[in-house]
């Protein structure tokens, strides 16, 4: 499974998608909804930060994509391994498949 315990909570925040997510590499976020994997995005897929600019609905600061663009936030759960890019091959490194703390697709 690519996506795994997605969860719709009014007060979506970056925060509460890295608790939600604990257990897995990833959480992704788009508006009040977040979903867990431990697949990354492929190189190719990934979108410029400024198209993710939809504010959470829990934490405005924090992005949660855009459903008008088609975007997701990614938010890298710390201490917990990307085991394989979307689209790629099985990744040996959990830090070279995400670029910083943020990601976007």
């Amino acid at each position: 499974d690519l996506l795994n315990h997605l969860v719709s909570d009014t007060y979506q925040s970056n925060g509460a998608c890295e608790t939600t997510c604990a257990d897995y590499a990833l959480g992704i976020l788009q508006g009040k909804k977040c979903w867990c994997t431990n697949v990354a995005p492929s190189e190719s897929s990934r979108k410029s930060a400024s198209d993710c600019s939809t504010g959470c609905p829990g934490y405005p600061d924090d992005s949660c994509g855009s459903a008008s663009k088609g975007v997701f936030a990614y938010v890298k759960i710390s201490g917990n391994p990307v085991t394989s890019t979307a689209g790629g091959s099985s990744s040996t490194s959990s830090t070279s498949s995400v670029s910083g703390p943020r990601s976007y697709l």
